[in-house]
């Protein structure tokens, strides 16, 4: 059967296909047809299971398909420096997440994300859509990958979320959000049509690039300037007060504006950026006890935050063991000053 065939059969487009073929997870059995490019591939292949089935056929051990999951690191475009922390690229072709539980780490960031693949679903069962915000989280997330997983995600700092995406707090905060819901079906039109359906990740996410810069050009340079003079003192002394002091603006002002921009108090983004960094550093360091210690009191202090944020410890956290989607980003080293935890 023809390659138009194997599509229809399998449910998979002829792209992801073709894909496929260049990873050599599946393979033609000739070529036939119309200037020679129709390929014929074993009537068989459709029944198997698309992914994982698909590296046996070419004669991958379980190892080797595992192998295949990668995760990949890009800088955003130096004119979103500061707005942007990074990019990230995840593709598991041969779904060995599928129909597990992944959980990711609450941080003082917000994900723009877009799904080629096939979408996770979130606790509640909700498929993660096509293009989303993930807003600022409280909680550890749960997701649970239905197959072939590829999408491309950009780490949009406090001072990005509240420019690129101003007053979206309350509908932002603890949720994920379809593109076009947030910002309109008009602009999110813009983002779904620049990508391609290919998984060409460098053409991806400069679209993405692409598209947060036309929305930087519609931001208020006063705004990026005050907020990112804020953040960055509330990070550098970690005290309100002195945050406060510094901008000449009184505690409840900051609170209300880290509401209605960002839908936590900045009380909950210190202890966010605390929890960032102790889990990066118990994910690094494994079995040592002090480990992610370095921003708290005491032990007690440490200890109760993770179970605020967490509902975990970090003694449990390190018997369970890091899980293999953490591994692999911290495999990848650091994304400018500060790496993103993401995955527990």
């Amino acid at each position: 059967m023809n390659i138009a065939e194997v599509a229809k059969r399998s449910a998979l487009p002829a792209s992801t296909l073709r894909h496929y073929e260049e990873k050599r997870l599946v393979a033609s059995i000739g070529r036939r047809g119309l200037c020679g490019l129709s390929r014929n591939r074993s009537p068989g292949m459709p029944h198997l299971p698309p992914l994982a089935a698909s590296g046996r056929l070419r004669g991958h051990s379980r190892t080797e398909e595992e192998a295949l999951v990668r995760v990949r690191l890009m800088p955003p475009d130096p004119r979103l420096a500061g707005l942007v922390q990074g990019y990230m690229a995840v593709e598991d072709l041969a779904g060995d997440f599928a129909h597990r539980v992944v959980r990711t780490c609450p941080e003082p960031m917000a994900v723009l994300s877009v799904n080629l693949g096939q979408g996770a679903l979130d606790r509640f069962g909700r498929v993660h859509p096509r293009a989303a915000l993930l807003g600022v989280q409280t909680a550890a997330c749960q997701w649970i990958p239905q197959g072939e997983t590829y999408f491309v995600a950009a780490f949009l700092t406090i001072p990005g979320l509240v420019s690129l995406f101003p007053a979206t707090g309350d509908q932002t905060a603890d949720a994920l959000v379809a593109l076009d819901q947030l910002v309109g079906v008009k602009s999110a039109r813009f983002l779904h049509a620049a990508i391609p359906d290919s998984f060409d990740t460098a053409l991806i996410k400069k679209q993405m690039d692409d598209w947060l810069l036309r929305k930087l050009d519609n931001c208020s340079l006063a705004l990026i300037e005050h907020v990112s003079a804020l953040f960055s003192s509330l990070v550098d002394s970690r005290n309100i007060a002195a945050t406060c002091a510094a901008a000449g603006m009184n505690t409840r002002a900051l609170q209300r504006l880290f509401e209605r921009h960002v839908g936590v108090c900045p009380r909950t983004v210190l202890n966010l950026q605390r929890l960032r960094s102790s889990v990066s550093d118990v994910q690094s360091r494994g079995d040592d006890r002090n480990a992610g210690l370095e921003d708290f009191a005491d032990q007690a202090h440490q200890v109760r935050t993770w179970r605020r944020f967490l509902a975990d410890t970090p003694s449990a956290y390190r018997r369970s063991g890091v899980s293999k989607p953490a591994r692999l980003l911290t495999a990848q080293g650091r994304m400018g000053s500060d790496r993103p935890v993401f995955w527990l």
